[in-house]
């Protein structure tokens, strides 16, 4: 098991729903193990198994989902998601 993160720009979120609408989505999609959305930054991170689902399948989720187009990707490996994270106040459970 490999965990990577997908940090995305998402435009069309206004609300705590839509990162709820979102999270939920994303969270109940296999490989996917933890997710977080931000209206007020308009970003999307997750972490998912690379050996279960690929960055370009999750990008195709949110589309299908009926967010507007994906504006950015950034895969990062778990450690430096950690990092990264810490630095936006962006935080996961570790289990």
């Amino acid at each position: 098991m490999v965990n990577e993160s997908f940090v995305t720009k998402v435009d069309g979120m206004i609300c705590p729903q839509c990162e709820d609408e979102i999270a939920h989505r994303l969270l109940h999609t296999r490989g996917v193990l933890s997710c977080e959305a931000s209206y007020r930054r308009s970003q999307v991170a997750a972490v998912y198994d690379s050996d279960i689902i690929f960055p370009d399948e999750i990008a195709r989720i949110l589309a299908d989902t009926g967010w507007q187009k994906v504006k950015q990707v950034q895969h990062l490996n778990y450690g430096t998601l950690r990092q990264v994270s810490a630095s936006q106040g962006i935080f996961w459970d570790e289990n």
